[in-house]
């Protein structure tokens, strides 16, 4: 009996067995493959949608336990930013035999983590590719997303554009959702600023208010629409909210972690 332990690719190969006795000779041959689940082509860690040119997204996924065999079928899944909030997508989503992800019509709200995995005989592997919403700016040095450093739970989130569409829903990124008012009161309770860390003033190669030449002062809540409420560029990062209802000089919104 031939045993391989911990057999691998390199052990792939024809083995022949000879046998020998008083009545003759015999040899036989058999091809063995090992079989290793690896993916063949994986999908983009991101796909931001402020890049894209169209908004036609097609992912590739496909897997495969040895060269020469056929691919092995794989799956995918979709976790959305945020289960409770609304959304204002009109795409199409779609899966082809081949492996392939199909968005049709892509917006903000595809913005989620896509997981691509493939088993083969108890063997599991996944690969993941974000949607980052298209609202967000992401070249400053904190990558759009500055961590409070007051609550390690809040980050503030860069519009690329610094008007504020009161009519707008902007999703926060995977596995953060936009903070409402109410949150806001809880987290943000000093009317001082003691720790000496403002929330994005001259922060992440800001000068000052301003970054790619705009200026931008108010990050905003999911019902700011209703309520006003804001945090202020200027102001520390553990300073309560504020209240106005200008649409000038949007910052970004407030996120907190899920």
């Amino acid at each position: 009996i031939l045993k391989i332990a911990n057999a691998s690719q390199q052990d792939s190969g024809i083995y022949h067995c000879h046998a020998v006795n008083q009545l003759g000779s015999d040899e036989k041959k058999v091809r063995i493959v090992t079989t290793q689940l690896k993916f063949v082509e994986l999908p983009p860690p991101t796909i931001d949608l402020n890049k894209q040119a169209t908004r036609y997204i097609a992912i590739n996924c496909t897997a495969s336990v040895a060269v020469g065999l056929p691919m092995t079928r794989t799956q995918w899944s979709i976790a959305r930013r945020n289960q409770n909030c609304p959304t204002v997508a009109d795409s199409t989503v779609s899966f082809l035999s081949n492996g392939t992800l199909v968005i049709r019509g892509a917006g903000d709200g595809d913005a989620a983590v896509y997981t691509c995995s493939a088993e083969f005989d108890g063997e599991t592997i996944t690969a993941s590719t974000e949607i980052v919403p298209s609202w967000m700016l992401t070249t400053d040095r904190c990558g759009g997303f500055r961590q409070s450093t007051y609550n390690s739970s809040v980050y503030y989130a860069v519009s690329a554009y610094h008007l504020w569409d009161k009519s707008r829903y902007y999703h926060c990124p995977s596995g953060y959702h936009w903070a409402c008012t109410e949150e806001g009161k809880v987290i943000f309770k000093s009317n001082s600023n003691w720790s000496g860390t403002n929330v994005y003033y001259s922060q992440c190669g800001w000068s000052r208010y301003t970054y790619r030449g705009a200026n931008r002062q108010y990050f905003r809540f999911r019902d700011s629409a209703t309520t006003n409420a804001y945090k202020h560029v200027g102001n520390n990062d553990e300073h309560q909210m504020q209240y106005g209802s200008t649409t000038s000089n949007f910052a970004g919104v407030v996120c907190i972690r899920n």
